[in-house]
């Protein structure tokens, strides 16, 4: 067994680029001292801690601009232009429902409603665009639609309300 790791130690001192330096330290056994430069060479100076102070500080400024990114599609995504309410769901038949709501608009303003059925699994059946105002004296509307469905709703909704450009 000696004589294997002799001669794998002699083999290893025969490599051109000394990237490793075998030694034995009592015949039996073999361990390897890499020498920093190969390091170095192979896999690049090792980080200083101003790198890597550098590194987490630009993580967190993008995780930041990512975040304020985030909730600012939330927000425009989620907000209605005009404020209107949802006051009451009736059904006429089974392809039909009325949805009464009111929408509070500026004085000499009008708006574009947006009205849904939905069927038992909540997909959407029908939809109607309802155009509302201008109001003269600013008080809210009290608006009510029909909206028909291409097949049996169970549920219909006031989706939202827009300012109508003018």
């Amino acid at each position: 067994m000696a004589g294997q790791i002799v001669a794998l130690v002699s083999s290893f001192n025969d490599v051109s680029d000394n990237s490793l330096r075998p030694t034995t330290k009592d015949k039996t056994a073999m361990t390897t001292d890499p020498a920093p430069n190969a390091l170095h060479a192979r896999y690049g100076a090792p980080a200083t801690a101003g790198g890597r102070r550098r590194t987490v500080i630009l993580l967190v400024v993008l995780g930041i601009l990512a975040t304020a990114g985030a909730i600012a599609i939330a927000w425009w995504a989620t907000s209605d232009d005009v404020p209107a309410r949802e006051i009451s769901v009736r059904k006429i038949d089974e392809f039909q429902r009325e949805v009464t709501f009111t929408v509070q608009l500026p004085q000499g303003r009008s708006a574009v409603c947006m009205v849904e059925s939905f069927n038992d699994m909540f997909g959407q059946v029908g939809a109607v665009s309802v155009d509302v105002g201008p109001t003269t004296d600013g008080e809210p509307l009290l608006v009510s639609a029909v909206v028909t469905s291409a097949e049996p709703a169970t549920a219909a909704r006031l989706r939202g309300c827009t300012y109508a450009s003018n």
